[in-house]
């Protein structure tokens, strides 16, 4: 048999008990502020999203966020074509938009 079969789980078992995992970490002051405010953005290939979030601060250890969401969905059978005698393509199977908009609060 080859002898890497039989090594390499003895050096596993006897190193891992020189590996720390954890350790003690310095005491670093945190800078806690009363408000934080957030916006994003994202792109998809079906759509995209927007996105706001606000924070409060109750105390040092909780906070009260609120969420807000917009996002447009394309349907994934929507196809864009050529039109004749125009510069703007036609959507084939387009009913209508969709835009899932969303709340949302956290403590």
């Amino acid at each position: 048999m080859n002898i890497k079969v039989y090594l390499m789980p003895f050096f596993l078992f006897v190193f891992s008990f020189l590996l720390s995992g954890q350790g003690e970490i310095e005491d670093e002051q945190k800078i806690i502020f009363r408000n934080e405010n957030t916006f994003s953005a994202s792109i998809a290939t079906n759509g995209f999203a927007l996105n706001y979030r606000y924070g409060k601060h109750i105390n040092a250890y909780r906070k009260f966020i609120y969420d807000f969401d917009l996002a447009y969905i394309k349907h994934s059978k929507e196809n864009r074509g050529p039109t004749p005698g125009s510069q703007r393509g036609f959507v084939y199977g387009k009913l209508n938009h969709f835009f899932a908009a969303g709340r949302g609060w956290l403590t």
